[in-house]
C-alpha cells in the first residue's frame, strides 16, 4: 500500500512534433516494414505514395520515414531513387538476460560417478545445442558417458552424430548437423555426466561450455563450492527462496516430488557465516529449532512426527541473529526422510525475491553515499527512461523530499490484442521499474546514523521520465526507440531533461553513422542530453558491443559482478556476459564499468521478468500474469526487491551519477560529464600495475560518483571527434584500435602495454588488485593530431562506399573467430613507468575519413582495422 497518492504527471500532452499515423492501419499483404532515409522526409513520403506503400511515421530528429512496402515497393523505389537508405526495422531488447540460461547448480553423484547440470530455453523459440566441452580433474580418468536430455552420445563418437576429442582433464562434443540436441521454448533440459571415478566434488574443479547453433554460448560459472558430500545423492527440487529482512528471515517453498507420503528425520542448512546463528526453524509450520545455532553447517532432528504427502507444498523458515545476504547460492537445504531417501530444496531462480532489502549496496560500492551526506541527491535533474514502463512503488514516486520529485510518463507502446496505447505506469514486463529504482530509489539505507545518511537508489531526488517504448516481453523496434528519442528531445526544455537512460541494445549491421538509433542519440547528445548506453551482454568475446553503445559519442557502459560479497570490492570482477570492444569503426569500448551483478530493485512479483524468469519448473498452479484483472492494482503494489544482472543494471548506476554532478553543478556538458567521469574512474590494476582487465573490458575503469562531482577537469570529452562536422558537414570518424591478424591481437600504436587478445578467463577478478585514483588510461597517451593514422578524409554522401550490397539483419559481423577462454590477456608484459599511461588527463583522438578509397585502403590491410563479413543495407 502506498502512503499517500502517487505523483505521477502524464507528460502525453507535450506531443512531439512528428506526424503519427498509427499502428492499427491496414498492412499491404506481404509488406515489411522499413526505415527510409534520404535528403528529406517529404521527399521520401512523395516517393512512398507514388510507390502505392505506406506511411508509419515521419522522424523528426533524422531524415526518415518509417514505412510499409511490399517487395516490388521497395525495388521500384531504390531503382527510381537510388540514394535512398533502406534500413529493416529490426528488434530491439533491453539487456539483463540471456536467451538460455543455466537451470541449476551442479549435482554430484559419488555412487554413480555422475554431475548433472542443466539449461533453461527462455525464448518462444526452439534452440538446438551443437557442442558441449566438459572440463574436469584429470583425476576423474575419462568421460564416459554423457547425456543430453534423452539422447546418449556415444563416448566412441559416430561420423553421422558426433565427433568425440578427449584430452586430460577435457572432453569436448560436437554433434553434426544431422542430429542436434532440440530444447523447446520455455523448456528445460539436463545435462548428466559420467566419468570413471569421480574424485571432485567441487564446483570450481568443473566446466561446462555449451555452444548452440546461433552461436551463442552457456558457461558454468564455477561459483562457489557450497555442495557438501551430505547432500551428494539428494534428489533436487526446484524451490523459491524469499527473504524477509525485517526480522531477519528467510523462507524456501518446494513440494514433496516422491511417489508416497514422506516422514521428516532431520534437515541440514547451510548459510552464511555473517548471519551468525538461527534462532527459529520451521518446517511446514511444525518447530523444528528455537535457539542459537552457532555454526553454518548442522543438522536438524525433527522430535515430532512432521508427514508430508505426495506434492504437498513444503515449507522452510528460517530466523537468524541477523540476514546478511540476499544470495540464493549462500543457503542450501536438505530434507532427510525416515525411509533413507533425501531431497534438497535447489533455488530455481534467476532472480531473488527480498520482500524490503535493508541495503543495495552499489550506491556505497561507487561512491554515491558520500555525495548523498552532502545533500547531493539529484535534485532538479529529470532522466529519461526509455524502457518497458514503471510501477506506482513508494520509493520510486516520492524522492527524499516527497512533495517534490516528478516522474512523467508517456507511452508508444501498442496492446498486441486490444491496439491501444499501454498505460506506462503498468510495467508488466518489470525491466522498467527496476532500471527506475536504480537510478531513484528514495528509501533510506538502514544502519546509517542521523549524521550520516545514504539511499537505495543513486539520485533519489531526481525527477524521471519514463517513456514506455518496449512491451510485456522486452522487445521493441527500430522505430519505436527511434519515436522515443524523439518525444525525449522534444520535451528536454519542458521537462529539464538532462539525462538519457539507454537501457536496451541490438546487434550492428552498419558503421554507427548509418543507423538511425545511433543518428538518433547524437541528436540528442548535440542538444545537451547526456546519454549513457549498455555496452550489451553479448560478452565475454571482443568486439560485441551492441547499438547503441557502439556510438563513440555516448558513454558505454560495461558491468562488474559483486562476486557474491556485496560490501567488498576487492574481489569484484567485470561479468563474463559484459560484452567487450572494440567497435567494428576501431574505438574502445565501453568507456566505463559499474556494479550490473546481483543488483536489487524494485519490481512487481506478477510481472513477466518474475513469471519467466524467475522460476524455471513453474508450480501447476501458477497463475501467470494475465489471470487476474486486478492484480496491478495499487494495493498489490508491496515493496518487493529482485536481484537482476545485466549491463542495463550498470547504465542506470552511471546515468544516477549524472544526475548527481548535474545537481552539483548544472552547467555541465554532457562532454564535460564523460571527461570527468572517465578521468576519475577507478582503474583495476595488479600489484605490478598490469591491467587486471583489457581496456576494452573495463575501460577507463570503475566509476566514482565523489570524485566526478568534485572532479575539476575540462575538455577531455570527444577528444578529436565533432559532432556538428559528423550531424551537418557528412565527416564520419574511426577510432585509433588496430587489429594484427598474426598475432591475433587487438592494438593502439605505440601503446603495446594495451595489446589485447579479446579472451576472457574466470581467474580475472579484481582479486590481489587495486584501484588507482590517478589510474587516467586515458591519460598522457594522445594521439596527436598530425599522425593521421588513417588520413584526414571524410565520406562523401554520395560515395558509394559498398556497391550493391546490402546488410543482412543476421549477418556475422566478426565471422567464426572464437577466443580461447584459457589464454593469457597479457603475458608477461608489464607497465612501465616511464610509459605515462596515467597523465594528463586527456582522450584518445580520434581521425576523419573523407573519401570511400580512404575507406577501402584502411579496410583492406591486414592489420589496419577488422574483418567486416556484413552486406551493406541499401
Amino acid at each position: 500500500m502506498l502512503k499517500k497518492s502517487v505523483i505521477f504527471t502524464s507528460a502525453v500532452l507535450l506531443v512531439s512534433a512528428g506526424a503519427f499515423f498509427g499502428k492499427n492501419e491496414s498492412s499491404a499483404l506481404n509488406a515489411s516494414t522499413f526505415i527510409v532515409q534520404g535528403a528529406s522526409t517529404e521527399a521520401i513520403a512523395k516517393y512512398v505514395e507514388e510507390v502505392g506503400g505506406k506511411t508509419i511515421h515521419a522522424h523528426t530528429l533524422i531524415d526518415a520515414l518509417t514505412v510499409e512496402l511490399t517487395s516490388s515497393q521497395k525495388q521500384n523505389m531504390m531503382a527510381a531513387n537510388p540514394l535512398l537508405r533502406f534500413f529493416k526495422d529490426s528488434a530491439v531488447e533491453v539487456n539483463g538476460f540471456m536467451n538460455v540460461a543455466a537451470s541449476g547448480k551442479l549435482e554430484y553423484s559419488s555412487s554413480k560417478n555422475t554431475i548433472k547440470w542443466g539449461l533453461v530455453n527462455l525464448t518462444a523459440n526452439e534452440i538446438y545445442i551443437e557442442s558441449v566441452k566438459v572440463m574436469y580433474p584429470p583425476e576423474n580418468g575419462l568421460l564416459t558417458e554423457a547425456k543430453l536430455g534423452n539422447k546418449k552420445v556415444k563416448m566412441n563418437g559416430s561420423k553421422s552424430t558426433q565427433v568425440i576429442e578427449h584430452g586430460s582433464g577435457y572432453t569436448n562434443i560436437t554433434l553434426l548437423k544431422k542430429e542436434p540436441i532440440k530444447v523447446k521454448a520455455q523448456k528445460d533440459i539436463g545435462i548428466t555426466l559420467e566419468f570413471d571415478s569421480l574424485t571432485s566434488q567441487l564446483n570450481s574443479d568443473y566446466e561446462i561450455v555449451v555452444s548452440l547453433s546461433d552461436g551463442e554460448e552457456i558457461v558454468l560459472s564455477p561459483g562457489q563450492d557450497e555442495q557438501t558430500t551430505a547432500q551428494a545423492d539428494a534428489q533436487t527440487t526446484n524451490a523459491q527462496i524469499i527473504y524477509k529482512p525485517d526480522n531477519a528471515q528467510v523462507e524456501v517453498n518446494s513440494i514433496n516430488i516422491a511417489s508416497s507420503k514422506m516422514e521428516l528425520e532431520k534437515i541440514s542448512i547451510n548459510w552464511p557465516t555473517q548471519n551468525n546463528g538461527i534462532t527459529k526453524l520451521e518446517v511446514n509450520g511444525n518447530k523444528i529449532y528455537d535457539q542459537d545455532q552457532l555454526s553454518t553447517n548442522e543438522l536438524f532432528y525433527v522430535n515430532e512426527a512432521v508427514n508430508i504427502k505426495r506434492n504437498d507444498s513444503i515449507s522452510v523458515k528460517v530466523e537468524f541473529d541477523e540476514l546478511y545476504s540476499v544470495t540464493d547460492s549462500d543457503y542450501s537445504f536438505t530434507l532427510y526422510f525416515t525411509d533413507g531417501s533425501a531431497q534438497t530444496l535447489a533455488a530455481s531462480q534467476k532472480v531473488s525475491l527480498v520482500v524490503d532489502a535493508p541495503n543495495t549496496f552499489y550506491p556505497s560500492v561507487v561512491n554515491a553515499d558520500m555525495a548523498h551526506n552532502r545533500d547531493i541527491t539529484g535534485a532538479g535533474v529529470t532522466v529519461a527512461i526509455i524502457d518497458t514502463g514503471i510501477n506506482q512503488f513508494e520509493y520510486l514516486s516520492e524522492g527524499v523530499e516527497s512533495d517534490e520529485r516528478q516522474i512523467y510518463t508517456h507511452t508508444i507502446t501498442f496492446d498486441e490484442n486490444t491496439e491501444e496505447l499501454i498505460d506506462p505506469i503498468e510495467d508488466v514486463n518489470g525491466h522498467g521499474s527496476h532500471i527506475a529504482s536504480i537510478i531513484g530509489n528514495s528509501g533510506k539505507v538502514e544502519g546509517y546514523t542521523s549524521s550520516v545518511k545514504s539511499y537505495k537508489g543513486i539520485a533519489p531526488d531526481a525527477d524521471m521520465l519514463i517513456v514506455k517504448a518496449f512491451n510485456k516481453y522486452g522487445e521493441a523496434s527500430y522505430s519505436e526507440i527511434l519515436q522515443a528519442i524523439e518525444y525525449v528531445v522534444d520535451n528536454k526544455d519542458a521537462l529539464n531533461i538532462k539525462v538519457l537512460n539507454l537501457s536496451f541494445s541490438a546487434t550492428p549491421t552498419s558503421y554507427y553513422w548509418d543507423d538511425p538509433i545511433n543518428l538518433a542519440v547524437m541528436r540528442a547528445w548535440q542538444a545537451g542530453i547526456f546519454v549513457v548506453a549498455a555496452v550489451g551482454n553479448k560478452g565475454p568475446e571482443a568486439m560485441t558491443v551492441g547499438v547503441p553503445g557502439n556510438n563513440p559519442y555516448i558513454l558505454t557502459t560495461g558491468a562488474v559482478s559483486d562476486n557474491y560479497t556485496p560490501g567488498n570490492v576487492s574481489d569484484d570482477f567485470v561479468t563474463r556476459f559484459s560484452s567487450a570492444g572494440p567497435t567494428i569503426e576501431g574505438f574502445p569500448k565501453p568507456e566505463i564499468v559499474a556494479p550490473g551483478g546481483h543488483i536489487q530493485g524494485l519490481m512487481h512479483e506478477k510481472s513477466y521478468i518474475v513469471d519467466t524468469y524467475g522460476i524455471y519448473t513453474r508450480a501447476a498452479d501458477d497463475t501467470g500474469i494475465e489471470d487476474s484483472e486486478n492484480e496491478w492494482s495499487d494495493e498489490s503494489y508491496h515493496e518487493k526487491y529482485f536481484a537482476l544482472s545485466g549491463s542495463s543494471q550498470s547504465t542506470a548506476i552511471i546515468s544516477g551519477v549524472a544526475a548527481l554532478m548535474l545537481q552539483n553543478d548544472p552547467s555541465l556538458s554532457p562532454d564535460d560529464i564523460k571527461c570527468k567521469l572517465m578521468v576519475t574512474a577507478r582503474l583495476a590494476v595488479n600489484d605490478n600495475d598490469e591491467l587486471a582487465f583489457s581496456i576494452f573490458q573495463q575501460g577507463s575503469g570503475l566509476v566514482d560518483a565523489i570524485a566526478a562531482i568534485d572532479s575539476e577537469v575540462s575538455g577531455c570529452g570527444n577528444t578529436g571527434l565533432d559532432i556538428n562536422k559528423e550531424l551537418h558537414e557528412d565527416a564520419n570518424f574511426v577510432g585509433p584500435v588496430q587489429y594484427d591478424e598474426d598475432t591475433g591481437e587487438f592494438f593502439i600504436p605505440n601503446i603495446p602495454e594495451l595489446n589485447w587478445n579479446g579472451a576472457y578467463t574466470s581467474a580475472q577478478l579484481w582479486g590481489n588488485t587495486r584501484f588507482m585514483s590517478n589510474a587516467q588510461l586515458w591519460g598522457n597517451t594522445r594521439f596527436m593530431s598530425d599522425a593521421q593514422l588513417w588520413g584526414n578524409t571524410r565520406f562523401m554522401s554520395d560515395a558509394q562506399l559498398w556497391g550493391n550490397t546490402r546488410f543482412m539483419s543476421d549477418s556475422q559481423l566478426w565471422g567464426n573467430a572464437r577466443m580461447r577462454s584459457d589464454s593469457q590477456l597479457w603475458g608477461n608484459r608489464t607497465f612501465e613507468s616511464s610509459a605515462q599511461l596515467w597523465g594528463n588527463r586527456n582522450i584518445f583522438n580520434a581521425s576523419t575519413i573523407e573519401t570511400s578509397s580512404d575507406l577501402d585502403a584502411m579496410f583492406g590491410s591486414d592489420t589496419n582495422m577488422f574483418n567486416i563479413n556484413w552486406v551493406a543495407q541499401e
